[in-house]
């Protein structure tokens, strides 16, 4: 006896090919669930060869017509195509996703909670508005007294926007630590996921050089000192790292080449293996970090430039 499964249900066949049994299967998800499941269980190739030779019949005995196993197997060939990309996404795509979404959520919250204000202060409310990192939820607590119905609804809303980037940081961190955790441990899982966002994906991350992967999110200055002959960008998103952020603006080139050595050394231990050096790294790091602080602790003197004098051009008179 063969069996053998497909989109409608499972075929037992006889030596002659003859059906034996039909057990159809339930629905179309649960087609989709079985064949999953049973990939690897192939029935003979004798098997297959007999129930292909005589499939009408087959079919026309288990008391199913041809449009509707036809339309039987559409559907479940559309259903497991779209369950086998969902599969074959991995936590790098959700990561970069979730990362575009922050981005996005965070833009919006900017200017959902400027306009709250704004209504706030046509009703009375003194907001101090001058700090450029203006904390949402102390904007609404202060406007707290407003009674105006629009408003409250208003200040629902985006009071539920900052739960849903809570929640979407939250994502991101747990996702980080069980993809990168050597990267998340150095830098934080936030700062992590936006290098691995631009980089679009942990292996090309892991195969960008240190000098690369120091700037990344600075291609625009890159492309204007290329165009222009400017200055070259000293850093791009790691600026976000407190420990160059913080630092006087002579320190920060140095720091920033430093920190992207190490987060090359540990994007590389997160694509290629399963250790977990990520204390080392970053007392590594924080060693060089102090080294620098201490040996360029005094700001630099400007260098006074002398240039040439302007020699004018044409024929010289006799």
């Amino acid at each position: 006896m063969h069996k053998v499964k497909t989109a409608a249900g499972e075929f037992q066949i006889d030596e002659k090919g003859l059906l034996l049994d039909f057990n159809a299967f339930e629905s179309d998800d649960t087609a989709v669930k079985m064949l999953i499941q049973n990939a690897g269980d192939l029935p003979s190739s004798e098997g297959l060869e007999l129930f292909y030779i005589r499939q009408k019949e087959l079919i026309d005995e288990a008391g199913l017509s041809q449009e509707d196993y036809a339309a039987i197997r559409r559907q479940v060939a559309i259903k497991l195509a779209r369950v086998m990309l969902s599969q074959s996404l991995g936590d790098d795509d959700h990561i970069i996703e979730a990362v575009e979404t922050l981005k996005d959520v965070n833009k919006a919250l900017n200017i959902l909670v400027l306009r709250l204000a704004a209504n706030y202060s046509a009703r009375g409310v003194k907001l101090d508005l001058e700090d450029k990192d203006i904390d949402p939820l102390s904007v609404i607590e202060a406007g707290s007294e407003v009674s105006a119905h629009s408003v409250e609804i208003f200040a629902g809303q985006v009071e539920s926007l900052i739960e849903y980037k809570d929640y979407l940081e939250g994502e991101i961190e747990e996702l980080m630590k069980r993809k990168a955790p050597n990267t998340s441990e150095l830098v934080g899982p936030l700062l992590g996921a936006k290098l691995l966002s631009i980089a679009r994906g942990l292996d090309r991350l892991a195969s960008m050089p240190a000098s690369r992967i120091q700037v990344l999110g600075a291609e625009r200055a890159m492309f204007r000192h290329l165009k222009e002959k400017g200055k070259p960008p000293k850093h791009g998103i790691i600026f976000q790292h407190p420990t160059i952020s913080k630092s006087p603006w002579w320190q920060r080139g140095k720091i920033a080449r430093s920190l992207a050595a190490k987060i090359a050394i540990a994007a590389r231990l997160d694509a290629y293996s399963d250790v977990d050096r990520s204390e080392e790294l970053k007392a590594d790091f924080m060693k060089r970090y102090e080294a620098v602080k201490k040996a360029y602790s005094e700001k630099p003197k400007k260098m006074r430039i002398i240039r040439a004098p302007k020699t004018r051009k044409g024929r010289r008179r006799r």
